[in-house]
């Protein structure tokens, strides 16, 4: 828009702008008067908001440019990752070497190692075919030929298949001889393994945390059970796990003094 050269904002000269189709009514009945400082004031505000657009581009593709060096400098501090994504690591299950004692365990650590690789191992089959991995030999792979060759349905449900795996190779009165182990059963060397003895046949019975807990002390040798009592029984773990991890510090003190 272009102004008079000897306008100085402050000539008041009028001038009209009717539009094409304007029509007088009995509210406007003549077109509205418009002065030379309204068309001037109008121009400033229109140069000011160009000026100010201009300026918040110019922030903007600073700002753009800040973020986008940001984000390369956090890439190039990424650690890369080689590993398989999704598939967390775990210990694998022990090899199944047929005993009896060894079932229940066994089906515990294989389940676990399958939930945990849930993405690989999707169908029942794949879950099967896993499973046969840590069977050991002779009779445990003797069982497992026998499945493919006679009974290979068996290998598209794992829940049978894990069922017929336990019913063929479980002691049939496990809990009777778990029962006999754990009272045969003494502490005689120290307390973190004769524990790992007593978790491989507690796990067949069925039994509170106090029952183990009563279980497990009955046979720790004297010296431990001696320094028990300087422990206050308020204070004393009830958990069967932790219980197992305070009677492992106190071996440990008692061998530590010796």
């Amino acid at each position: 828009m272009s102004v008079p050269g000897n306008f100085d904002g402050t000539n008041q000269q009028q001038s009209q702008f009717v539009p094409p189709e304007w029509i007088p009514t009995e509210e406007h009945p003549d077109p509205l008067t418009v002065t030379w400082t309204d068309l001037y004031s109008i121009y400033q505000t229109i140069s000011q908001i160009g000026a100010s657009l201009g300026s918040m581009q110019q922030r903007e593709g600073a700002t753009l440019q800040s973020l986008n060096a940001i984000a390369t400098h956090l890439t190039q501090l990424r650690a890369p990752d080689d590993g398989p994504k999704g598939v967390p690591k775990f210990k694998e299950p022990k090899t199944f070497d047929g005993k009896a004692s060894s079932v229940t365990q066994f089906l515990q650590d294989i389940k676990n190692a399958i939930q945990l690789s849930c993405c690989s191992l999707v169908s029942d089959h794949d879950k099967c075919l896993y499973f046969s991995t840590y069977l050991g030999s002779r009779a445990p792979k003797e069982w497992y030929n026998s499945v493919e060759l006679n009974n290979r349905t068996l290998l598209d449900d794992f829940a049978k298949f894990a069922e017929s795996f336990k019913k063929h190779f479980r002691d049939s009165n496990i809990v009777a001889t778990a029962q006999s182990k754990l009272d045969d059963l003494h502490q005689t060397r120290s307390a973190a393994q004769y524990i790992a003895r007593f978790n491989k046949w507690v796990i067949h019975l069925d039994l509170t945390d106090a029952s183990k807990i009563h279980m497990l002390y009955r046979h720790l040798k004297p010296s431990v059970k001696d320094a028990i009592t300087f422990v206050p029984k308020a204070t004393q773990p009830t958990k069967f796990k932790e219980y197992c991890d305070f009677i492992t510090k106190i071996d440990d003190c008692i061998h530590e003094r010796d």
